[in-house]
């Protein structure tokens, strides 16, 4: 190599290197715009109408792909002109939120439609259940069960809601239990569309005595609640659910057979009335009243009474 050429490539070596490096740079730089990509990219949604919610159809993400440089991307949804039912909304670039400063081209949006669901938001409210497993101890049976709430309103879209007839909590192991217990549980809901009033675990009262017995109480006397009513029969019997050691207890004087007249229609006599029973205080919890016999009375004013004799 002459000594003149040598010199030449040794003029400006630093500048010429940079150059070199840049122009290297600048063409990765290319190949990367130029290079098609796809990436996953949030869905955003606003403008839900008022009063209305999305019940189904909507995605998590969509694959977006594109040209240009990295960057994050999101797919935004406007429904400030859905109506309630189903909304199908056609994804296209338009959709895709970039940002600023960054040029690229959008080529596809995956799913490039969504048909979204939406449905009136409403509430109601719905008894608690309190589901159990196993069995108590031998001789013994569940009283009954009290919940800290026996109703929760719950709130979602229409078609959620309207099948809901009641919310059960956590399952109770009742195994071998032969007393009163309590129980910390949280509600159970299987929709994640349904939200509620109740977002604390609730307490449960298991009240657990001895097995009972069936008994019937005969010829309770009927009191009326107007003295100007008369029933037919006069007398009824009770039937019972007790625990064996109350039975000597089992006697019609410590029970009550009312029949209520204060929302009887006078015109609509002779007319057929469920009697309401009452018993002993302390025994508020222990027996369970099954029925009566006859389970409906006759009931008419006396005069009617009166003038049929």
């Amino acid at each position: 190599m002459s000594p003149n050429i040598k010199e030449k490539l040794l003029e400006n070596w630093i500048l010429k290197i940079t150059a070199i490096f840049l122009a290297g740079i600048l063409w990765l730089f290319i190949q990367e715009l130029e290079t098609d990509k796809t990436v996953t990219a949030p869905v955003k949604v606003q403008g839900v109408p008022a009063g209305m919610e999305i019940s189904s159809g909507l995605p998590s993400t969509v694959q977006v792909r594109f040209r240009g440089a990295d960057q994050t991307l999101a797919c935004n949804i406007d429904l400030r002109d859905a109506r309630e039912g189903e909304n199908r909304i056609t994804l296209t670039r338009d959709h895709i939120e970039t940002q600023q400063g960054f040029g690229m081209e959008v080529f596809q949006v995956n799913p490039s439609q969504v048909t979204l669901m939406l449905e009136k938001t409403i509430s109601k409210p719905v008894p608690i259940t309190i589901p159990v497993q196993g069995e108590v101890a031998d001789g013994f049976e569940i009283y009954d069960k009290i919940p800290s709430s026996r109703v929760v309103e719950i709130t979602g879209p229409r078609s959620h809601i309207e099948s809901i007839g009641e919310v059960p909590t956590d399952i109770i192991d009742i195994s071998d239990l032969d007393q009163d217990s309590n129980f910390q549980v949280s509600l159970n809901f299987e929709d994640g569309a349904i939200r509620s009033s109740i977002t604390d675990p609730i307490w449960v009262e298991l009240r657990i005595g001895p097995r009972r017995n069936e008994y019937y109480i005969n010829k309770v006397p009927l009191v009326m609640e107007n003295e100007s009513y008369v029933s037919s029969p006069k007398q009824i019997d009770i039937h019972v659910m007790a625990p064996e050691d109350l039975q000597p207890d089992l006697v019609p004087g410590n029970f009550s057979a009312i029949i209520r007249t204060q929302n009887l229609d006078p015109s609509a006599l002779p007319a057929k009335v469920k009697p309401a029973i009452n018993y002993r205080e302390d025994w508020k919890g222990k027996i369970k009243q099954m029925g009566t016999r006859p389970p409906e009375v006759t009931v008419r004013k006396k005069d009617e009474q009166s003038s049929k004799q």
